[in-house]
């Protein structure tokens, strides 16, 4: 009799051990923080990448306090939840090349890029044309192209446009394609539309819904005002 108690009493011992080995390898978390998750992620995706991002955001950062996850779990959710630093690599004097130019007057394709210093005594001619702050393709075609390239591969998240400075001059719409050996392109989106700016000065940006990883990224002109499609533009990347 004894020995069957003790039988018992150290079958359940067993039992509560593997129960709370179990639980212990289980994690109870807080909603991470969705907003932040929302703005960062999501901010400038056209409609349909935008629900797609925020389910996932909802998904990952914005789950009931009673959602049970490992811990490794946990450290992916964590990192894909909290705010990225975005880093500007056209500013940091990332290598830009295009398929052609007006001239090197038309070559100033940074974000937010000014007039440019005049000569004194300088003509009106030459006035107008000093302060092209924007890059200007020579040809008006939909085989213009805009590209970044880094030495090693890199993380990109988003690309911003804006118009030519002074001059009501602008893309509308381009598409994507990225490359990891400078061979092979892949195109963003399946090649569909990111729908870029309405006016000359207001910068778009457009996030991707997941990070691409590649050594370049290139953008053709597909749209743009009737004259002269110009543009100014920045690409960014997370470490």
């Amino acid at each position: 009799m004894i020995q069957k108690v003790f039988g018992i009493t150290l079958a359940l011992c067993l039992v509560r051990i593997t129960i709370c080995q179990q639980q212990a390898s289980v994690v109870t978390i807080q909603p991470l923080n969705f907003t932040t998750c929302l703005e960062d992620k999501c901010t400038g995706l056209e409609s349909t990448l935008y629900s797609q991002c925020k389910l996932k955001c909802l998904v990952l950062c914005g789950s009931l306090i009673s959602l049970n996850v490992t811990s490794e779990d946990l450290v992916v959710r964590e990192a894909y939840c909290k705010k990225s630093k975005q880093i500007a690599a056209v500013a940091l004097g990332f290598k830009v090349t295009f398929s052609t130019s007006q001239d090197a007057r038309h070559e100033n394709y940074r974000l937010n890029a000014g007039f440019r210093h005049l000569p004194y005594g300088a003509t009106a001619w030459e006035t107008v044309q000093y302060q092209a702050g924007a890059w200007c393709p020579m040809l008006q075609d939909t085989n213009q192209w805009i590209q970044v390239t880094s030495e090693i591969p890199r993380k990109w998240v988003a690309v911003e446009t804006q118009g030519r400075n002074g001059q009501n001059y602008w893309v509308k719409a381009y598409t994507l394609e990225y490359t990891l050996d400078g061979i092979t392109w892949v195109k963003v989106n399946n090649g569909n539309l990111f729908m870029a700016n309405k006016d000359q000065n207001t910068p778009v940006k457009q996030v991707f819904l997941t990070p691409i990883y590649a050594r370049a990224i290139r953008l053709y002109i597909k749209d743009a005002t009737p004259d002269f499609a110009c543009m100014r533009f920045e690409v960014y990347y997370i470490e």
